[in-house]
């Protein structure tokens, strides 16, 4: 299988907010891993 979009390579995610509600959001905490991956918490302005 060949694709040129990564989202065609993962199933869908759920959801945080319904689609097209933004809330306002503050970087709390990031940590990153030895493998490169950025792990965030964030907490409602």
């Amino acid at each position: 299988m060949q694709t040129d979009r990564i989202g065609d390579l993962s199933p869908p995610g759920r959801r945080l907010f319904p689609e097209g509600q933004f809330e306002a959001l503050r970087l709390v905490e990031s940590v990153t891993t030895t493998a490169g991956v950025v792990i965030a918490t964030y907490q409602p302005v």
